[in-house]
């Protein structure tokens, strides 16, 4: 009987270490698992969100221009300098005018002095109004733009951004003008929140030397009597387009400048806020 009571504790001794050894044996015979490391993830807050937006890629000023026509969604306007007296501005925008761009000064020294009386008339009619600044390069950018910023006051939520109408050289060399420009271009921004709109002729800036750091200044083109106009570079497409000086809007009494926006309505609001680089 010891025996046997013996032999069994063995036995039961015996399958206990098996127990224990197998799935050991079994683990150790298994391929161990890839170790997998993940980056960390990021979540950006809320108010980083568009904070660095897409800028358009300017193309190469060895580039030839482009021609780029306009489409049926595009939306008519017009703008007006300092002879444009006795304007009905309600007969304007009940025409079909969607926009208008204001001459306010020239220079350093110049005012319209229409400008205000245009400027309140316009914008209490509902069309939507942008004013311009005639660019004379003689004269320091700085200088222009605070005499320009004087003049139109604070815009309000529902202002088109500024104009830069660049159209003449005052003899002064290409690199002088350009920088002279950008200062204007620069201070106006910071002082709107708006990034501005650049007038220019193609021929006009292709003599300048088709400059890239203008890319990111939406083109207002100016190219007369032509079904599409040509773009210089550094853009790609302009975002508005004067097509004649020798047209007819009811409420101007001279010969109209006619604008086309280069879109819809949606996205002539969006050039009424503020830069998102500002």
């Amino acid at each position: 009987m010891l025996k046997v009571t013996t032999a069994i504790h063995v036995a039961i001794g015996i399958m206990l270490e098996l127990s224990i050894m197998v799935p050991n044996l079994a683990r150790a015979a298994l391929p161990p698992k890839p170790v997998v490391h993940t980056a960390p993830i990021t979540v950006a807050p809320k108010s980083a969100v568009h904070a660095t937006p897409i800028l358009p890629v300017a193309r190469d000023s060895s580039e030839g221009n482009l021609t780029v026509c306009g489409s049926e969604q595009n939306i008519q306007g017009t703008d007006v300098t300092d002879y444009a007296n006795g304007t009905d501005w309600d007969s304007v925008h009940q025409g079909g005018t969607g926009f208008v761009f204001i001459k306010a000064t020239e220079g350093n020294d110049f005012t319209n002095s229409l400008f205000a009386s245009d400027w309140k008339a316009s914008g209490k009619s509902g069309l939507k109004r942008g004013a311009y600044h005639f660019f004379r390069p003689q004269d320091e950018g700085l200088t222009q733009a605070k005499f320009f910023l004087d003049t139109i006051g604070k815009l309000s939520a529902d202002d088109l951004a500024p104009v830069l109408d660049w159209e003449t050289t005052d003899d002064v060399d290409n690199a002088l003008q350009i920088s002279r420009a950008l200062d204007w271009l620069k201070t106006v921004e910071a002082a709107t929140g708006r990034v501005p709109i650049i007038y220019v002729s193609p021929g006009f800036f292709n003599q300048l030397g088709n400059p890239k750091e203008f890319v990111r200044y939406p083109l207002f083109i100016a190219d007369w009597d032509t079904s599409c106009p040509s773009v210089p570079p550094p853009w790609s497409k302009w975002t508005f387009w004067q097509n004649t000086k020798s047209g007819s809007i009811p409420g101007l009494v001279n010969d109209a400048d006619i604008d086309v926006f280069g879109g819809t309505a949606k996205d002539l609001r969006g050039l009424t806020r503020a830069s998102p680089l500002r």
